[in-house]
């Protein structure tokens, strides 16, 4: 009796194991969002879960896109030019991806935008997953020469204003 409670036990975990994995779901919402700021350029790093980009840019555009499209890429752009965007003095920064790879169970996204001015400061809005995942967290780590900050976004705590030395 005990071997075969046993035996049913470890069938139960092993279909658990199973259905978790199947939902693909992880129980932390985290990502990094680097951002380096030049005279005429800022660049930016954003390392999200894979799983979690495609949900998000399936919900923003309203069907799935092929994630080895450049179509996808593209969808990415717009996506984070509105959910991650950053105001130089007195204008937005419109940032194109140039990079997109995929390293194990997440995206690395590389950016870049002009700025037509060096900026006194930089405002940031930054809101990404945050309508599919309350619980995301962003955390920025801003680099200027030898200046850096880090600031963590989450719901309730989106906008950020950072003076800068020239």
């Amino acid at each position: 009796m005990t071997i075969v409670l046993f035996i049913l036990y470890i069938k139960w975990i092993s279909f658990l194991v199973v259905a978790f994995d199947y939902t693909n779901m992880h129980a932390v919402y985290l990502s990094t969002f680097n951002v380096a700021v030049d005279a005429r350029e800022i660049t930016t790093e954003i390392r999200v879960f894979e799983d979690d980009l495609r949900d998000v840019i399936r919900d923003f555009h309203g069907t799935y896109i092929d994630t080895s499209s450049q179509l996808f890429v593209e969808k990415v752009g717009e996506y984070f030019n509105e959910h991650a965007i950053i105001k130089g003095d007195h204008y937005k920064i419109e940032f194109e991806v140039y990079e997109l790879t995929r390293a194990g169970d997440s995206y690395r996204i590389k950016c870049r935008g002009a700025t037509p001015t060096p900026a006194k400061s930089l405002e940031f809005a930054v809101d990404y997953f945050l309508e599919l995942f309350p619980t995301q967290q962003n955390v920025l780590n801003l680099t200027n020469g030898d200046q850096r900050w880090y600031y963590i976004f989450k719901k309730g705590k989106e906008q950020l204003i950072i003076p800068l030395n020239s």
